[in-house]
């Protein structure tokens, strides 16, 4: 049996393992509000270059591959929980150094990860938190082994390769594959989640036609602070959503309101029992759905602009 998990290079100089994310992917529910609020803290923290941080390339997630660091023997030994499943890749440090800022930087630089030799004869790296066949198809596009990358993904496995693809700062090496992936017609979104999904892959990528659509999407369908679901999606991505949903559900709020002034202020439109009637008619509907003013922060935080769309079409004419 293969000590590997994928021979991407057979004359390959290092070794990536990969810790599996045991997590799923974008989870969405209804009750996110801790989390959210976590998450949002996270978002906070824009990407720094790796130099930029501690001396080592990529924080938690590009470590050198070794064991229990300290004096104590026992230490890593006794465990409750057995030990993280590791992938072993063998790649080409030329054709990661090339693809990726990351890796360049890795390998030509000072760290301890690109120049330590292991008993094996490799450099080893280690990748945590990743998917497996994602990372197998970004490695496959560096070495240009196009033979083994699929032509059609799903939305998922393209946010699993999209969440890689910006971690490693790689976007001009697998931008081609990545274009041939994009849908070729305007996109149905089934949900919310598949909405954040495609703002997150859009924005990675640069695909402006499914940016547009997505973020529409998120300001028209959403409701209350856009959640990001754990993917780093940038901060001034989500504000500018926020920002443009709130002022389009106060717009459409707005008209409603200024149509109450008129009716109640303005000269008769066709004559004063018509407006009277038309003025009770529309009190009572806003009423019903409680979007009189004063409005609870409530009942705005569970509106979307979509539904309030449709709750006006519901409206009930007196004839």
């Amino acid at each position: 049996m293969s000590q590997y998990h994928e021979t991407i290079d057979l004359y390959g100089d290092v070794v990536v393992a990969l810790t599996p994310a045991t997590h799923p992917l974008a989870p969405w529910d209804q009750d996110l509000e801790e989390i959210q609020r976590v998450l949002a803290e996270d978002q906070s923290r824009e990407y720094q270059p790796p130099d930029e941080q501690s001396p080592s390339p990529a924080s938690d997630a590009l470590q050198p591959e070794s064991g229990p660091v300290g004096n104590d023997p026992a230490q890593g030994v006794h465990s409750d929980n057995p030990p993280p499943r590791q992938l072993r890749y063998l790649v080409s440090s030329k054709h990661l150094a090339v693809a990726s800022v990351v890796f360049h930087k890795s390998f030509s630089g000072p760290w301890r990860e690109g120049n330590h030799v292991h008993p094996d004869g490799l450099r080893h790296v280690r990748l945590v938190d990743f998917d497996p066949k994602a990372l197998s198809i970004v490695l496959n596009v560096f070495h240009l082994k196009h033979h083994r990358v699929p032509k059609h993904i799903d939305a998922d496995t393209m946010c699993k390769i999209a969440l890689l693809v910006d971690y490693l700062d790689c976007h001009e090496a697998v931008a081609s594959a990545a274009a041939s992936w994009m849908p070729r017609q305007k996109t149905v979104y089934r949900d919310r989640r598949e909405v954040v999904i495609w703002v997150f892959i859009s924005s990675v990528f640069g695909h402006k036609a499914i940016f547009r659509e997505s973020t529409r999407a998120a300001v028209v369908d959403g409701t209350g602070p856009f959640r990001t679901l754990g993917l780093p999606i940038q901060q001034t991505i989500v504000e500018r959503i926020d920002a443009a949903r709130i002022q389009l559900l106060n717009t459409c709020l707005a008209s409603l309101d200024r149509l109450i002034a008129a009716l109640r202020d303005d000269f008769q439109r066709c004559s004063f029992l018509c407006d009277s009637i038309m003025l009770g008619a529309l009190i009572k509907n806003m009423n019903a759905h409680r979007l009189l003013r004063p409005r609870s922060e409530a009942i705005l935080a569970d509106l979307s602009v979509s539904k309030l769309k449709r709750i006006v079409e519901t409206f009930k004419t007196p004839f």
